[in-house]
């Protein structure tokens, strides 16, 4: 299941030390993988981030941790598919250009 989250810009250094905290835990999002972008690189209004990840397991415990930072909220369904489309076509303007190296 992919998760997607924002939060207000000024409250960046805040998510990133949740996001960062205790990376060698069995349940992190270090270990789990995770995407921080600015709304603007998405092709969203300036003034938020959003976190994106991916798990299939329970990650009850790291979204709790993630509401604790202010301001956080689950992105609304327009947000989450512009940021995971703004995903997808970088993954794949990266795959294309691995593939052009090797021609």
């Amino acid at each position: 299941m992919e998760y997607v989250y924002s939060v207000e810009s000024k409250n960046k250094g805040k998510l990133a030390a949740v996001l960062d905290a205790d990376p060698y835990a069995e349940k992190s999002f270090a270990r789990l993988g995770f995407t921080l972008k600015s709304s603007d690189s998405v092709g969203l209004p300036a003034g938020k981030y959003f976190v994106h990840f991916k798990s299939d397991e329970d990650v009850g415990a790291l979204i709790a941790k993630l509401r604790e930072v202010e301001s956080v909220e689950e992105a609304s369904k327009d947000e989450k598919k512009a940021v995971v489309e703004a995903l997808n076509k970088g993954l794949d303007d990266a795959v294309s250009g691995f593939g052009s190296i090797f021609g």
